[in-house]
Parts: structure tokens; C-alpha cells; sequence
């Protein structure tokens, strides 16, 4: 199978990373999607607070789904014939920290591997998902180690 729905712990490290103050870059998590959708200048713009749980789950959520929508535009049929974890609720449920928090690297890894599941349908460009991604893949970028004094004008 060429794309499947990634577990949930996968779409919990995605999001942790997002939620937690990082060395680097201060502030919750924001991303905007739906450009110029209602008119020139127009966007949607959401947030990831800081330490916000409840909003955590939704954004977990909104990930899932926009995955199984995914999955489900590649191999249509019955949602419970969709190759992913089996036997396991598709809602996502309250946020629950994963173990550890991923490296910046590994969150690179983890959204490359996400995005791949979850680009198979005609609406992922303009999606939210998209956008967070967008937003999280900054956020980790900013945090590796190095960025801070690299030069900002090549001369």
C-alpha cells in the first residue's frame, strides 16, 4: 500500500511539538490556509497556544482527519477497510504527550512521512493540515542547531 493512516502517537509527536515553548522561537504555533479564498487579502488564520491541551486535541483531530481523507480518496470504499491501525478508534481524543518530545530533525522526518499520507487528495494544497505543517517545519528548522548563526545575507 502506497499510503495509510499513521497512528495516533504519530499525529500526538507532530503536535507536541508545536505546543511546547522551543529554545528559539517563542509563542504558540500559528499557520493561515485559505488565501485569497473569499476575496483578495482574505486567510484563516489558527493558533496553537502554548500548553493548550484542549486545543491540541483539536488540531490532533483536524490531522487525523485530513489523513483519513487522504487514505480515502486513494482507496475508496469502507472507512474500516482504510490500511492504518487496526481495530484503533479514528478519533483522536484528548491530547496525551507522547513519551519524549522529538528533535528537530526527527519532527522534519515525522511531517515528510505525514504529508506523504496525507497529499492524496485534490484539497491537501489548500488544506489546514497543509498549513500547519508549513508552520510546524519552520518552527523546527528555526530550532536545529546552527541556525541561529548562520548568516542571514549571503555576501
Amino acid at each position: 500500500m502506497s499510503a495509510f493512516i499513521v497512528n495516533r502517537s504519530h499525529i500526538r509527536a507532530l503536535v507536541d511539538f508545536g505546543l511546547r515553548p522551543r529554545y528559539r522561537c517563542h509563542g504558540g504555533l500559528s499557520w493561515v490556509f485559505n488565501i485569497d479564498r473569499d476575496g483578495p487579502g482574505s486567510y484563516t488564520r489558527r493558533e496553537l497556544p502554548l500548553a493548550d491541551w484542549e486545543r491540541a486535541a483539536e488540531v490532533g483531530q483536524m490531522l487525523w482527519d485530513e489523513n483519513i481523507a487522504s487514505v480515502s480518496h486513494r482507496y475508496p470504499g469502507s472507512r474500516d477497510d482504510l490500511p492504518g491501525p487496526v481495530g484503533d478508534s479514528l478519533e483522536y481524543g484528548a491530547h496525551v504527550a507522547p513519551l519524549r518530545t522529538l528533535s528537530p530533525v526527527e519532527v522534519l522526518k515525522a511531517l515528510s512521512g505525514y504529508e506523504y499520507q496525507s497529499c492524496e487528495h485534490p484539497g491537501w494544497l489548500a488544506s489546514e493540515a497543509k498549513a500547519f505543517c508549513d508552520a510546524l517545519r519552520s518552527r523546527a528548522i528555526c530550532d536545529l542547531d546552527g541556525y541561529d548563526d548562520a548568516a542571514w545575507a549571503i555576501e
